[in-house]
């Protein structure tokens, strides 16, 4: 079935922002994005990004985007880009127990 928010969609942005910035969370609009920016000595973790026009903001504590999978991918570099198969997650065999056995 397809439903849509009370106000609209836009209202579910509104009130994470609202909730950010009662944290602190600042927020830019309009800011394009040309390479989020890793650390490599703490497992390539997110820590700032660089906008198309040069300026970097690094991050407190996180890294947020609003991008699809792919195109977030696309702006971490291509030696931070996860290879396809670590993206997937691994399952393991499932194991069948006797009816029988009692938890």
């Amino acid at each position: 079935a397809y439903s849509v928010p009370l106000g609209g969609t836009e209202n579910i942005a509104k009130a994470l922002q609202r909730g950010g910035e009662k944290y602190g969370m600042k927020l830019q609009l309009n800011a394009h994005v040309d390479e989020i920016l890793t650390d490599p000595n703490q497992q390539h973790r997110a820590v700032g990004v660089r906008l198309r026009n040069g300026k970097i903001i690094k991050a407190k504590k996180a890294v947020v985007s609003n991008a699809t999978p792919f195109d977030t991918a696309k702006l971490l570099g291509k030696k931070n880009r996860p290879v396809q198969n670590d993206v997937s997650p691994h399952i393991e065999k499932e194991e069948h127990y006797p009816k029988n056995v009692q938890s």
